[in-house]
């Protein structure tokens, strides 16, 4: 039997990580027909409970309605062509999006009790999906009392790195043991060990992301990463899966160029031509394509690669455009000024009273949520290169009548790098944006010592690996 007494937030959160991962269940577990039968009664304390409305929904579709009769009684037929997660909504008994765990061709009993402290609890019964319903709601338990010994869900990814690296071991541990201990059936206990790894791993993407402590441009612990290193690529592609998928591709390929010494470009090509899933693969050529923009040594090698094996004909037609447009941007100092661009205490600097050194600059707008998190990474690199003859800057492209919103963002945020604002009602400013072709932000370009244009676009701060490859080929002293 399985109770469910999770709402809000909280629930949400963990949801987040136990559901979403899940979906992908295989169809090696029996299945008889296409629809699940579900029958269902309300038990409240006092007996007038009035128009309630009961819905179920497979996650990705449309709800389904359930008619409740005058004796709170409820009963219908959910289509349903393999084992899935389904969410459960009844406002009135103050449940919504609760989740639990179905199989086709199966009869289930749906008990919505109402407790003496006023608490609802749902039951699922039904064979083969007691248990693993009831493992889902300990499972989900656990990780709830991981998180509030850490605090509430909003400031668990305040912790520093090692903290968090080691709550979400934890949670890993503990549940995995769970899993162990329950002895469910064996081929959703396979998938379950895999999904615990996944679900870590989507914890560690969402820190990066999130984390003031990353934000602020402090270490992470070494190991941080580790299980991207280890992750198994070769998979079948799920939507949950591509985030993770997309970086430890990514850190594998960096990992394989460091210690074996191949290029890149040569390592990327090797983990791709060693996937036996398609998807998988068109998948990873997909994320290659930022390459043929960035000068780095092989951006042509990138783009014969991705044309010569993506079927996506559309796709590569537009890699090809604009590796063409980036191609013909003209480097060196022949570039419009950019001159008089404005400070957030009023002050106006030139470009060029930046000789001497390189230049970072980066392009964002107030209205652009990446290129935010993107001007934060700024201090990860300043802190890198500090007292170095390079400069970063942050140029943003919002309108004149956004500068004291733009000013206010500055404050609050804290980025890096010396923040300026151009001029868009003055020609030189918009002059220069036409110039390298500024389409979408946030992007990077990069000057040299004598002022001139080097790079038009460059890997962003967050990519700091990336980054730091480019940088380290200059004269930065």
């Amino acid at each position: 039997m399985e109770i469910c007494k999770m709402t809000g937030k909280l629930y949400n959160f963990i949801f987040i990580l136990l559901v979403f991962s899940s979906l992908q269940i295989t169809s090696s577990f029996a299945q008889s027909s296409n629809s699940v039968r579900i029958e269902g009664i309300i038990k409240p304390i006092e007996s007038n409970l009035q128009q309630v409305d009961i819905y179920f929904r497979l996650i990705g579709s449309p709800r389904v309605k359930f008619d409740v009769d005058s004796n709170l009684r409820f009963s219908g037929d959910l289509s349903l062509d393999k084992p899935e997660y389904v969410e459960f909504n009844c406002r009135k008994c103050g449940i919504n999006a609760a989740k639990h765990y179905l199989k086709p061709g199966k009869k289930v009993k749906v008990e919505i009790i109402e407790n003496t402290d006023r608490k609802w609890e749902v039951r699922f019964i039904g064979d083969g999906i007691t248990d693993i319903n009831a493992y889902l709601a300990k499972k989900a338990h656990t990780i709830e009392e991981i998180i509030k010994r850490k605090g509430k869900v909003y400031n668990f990814y305040k912790l520093n790195g090692t903290e968090f690296l080691n709550a979400a071991n934890t949670i890993e541990t503990q549940v995995g043991g769970l899993l162990k201990e329950m002895k469910l059936e064996r081929e959703f206990t396979n998938t379950e060990k895999q999904k615990l790894e996944e679900e870590k791993l989507q914890m560690l993407i969402r820190f990066h992301s999130e984390s003031e402590f990353v934000m602020s441009g402090a270490q992470l612990p070494e190991n941080f990463d580790d299980g991207f290193l280890s992750y198994n690529l070769n998979t079948p592609l799920t939507n949950f899966k591509k985030a993770i998928v997309k970086k430890a591709f990514e850190l594998q390929a960096i990992h394989m160029h460091k210690t074996k010494n191949v290029s890149l470009f040569h390592a990327h090509k090797k983990i791709i031509e060693s996937i036996d899933f398609k998807e998988t693969r068109d998948f990873m050529i997909r994320s290659l394509a930022r390459y043929t923009r960035y000068m780095l040594p092989s951006p042509k090698e990138y783009l014969n690669y991705i044309v010569n094996n993506l079927d996506d004909k559309e796709f590569t037609k537009s890699i090809e455009s604009t590796y063409k447009e980036f191609s013909s941007i003209k480097l060196g100092d022949s570039y419009p000024p950019l001159d008089s661009l404005r400070t957030i205490n009023d002050e106006y600097v030139n470009l060029s009273d930046f000789k001497g050194k390189y230049v970072f600059l980066g392009f964002w707008a107030t209205w652009c949520g990446p290129c935010k998190k993107e001007m934060v990474y700024l201090k990860k690199l300043e802190k890198v290169y500090h007292n170095k003859n390079i400069a970063f800057v942050g140029l943003s492209i919002d309108a004149v009548k956004s500068v004291e919103k733009w000013k206010r963002l500055v404050k609050k945020i804290k980025p890096g790098g010396l923040q300026l604002i151009i001029n868009r009602d003055k020609k030189e400013h918009t002059d220069f944006l036409k110039y390298i072709s500024l389409k979408g932000i946030s992007r990077f370009v990069l000057f040299d010592p004598e002022g001139k244009l080097i790079h038009t676009d460059n890997p962003k701060p967050s990519e700091d690996f990336l980054l730091k490859e480019l940088l380290d080929t200059l004269d930065i002293k």
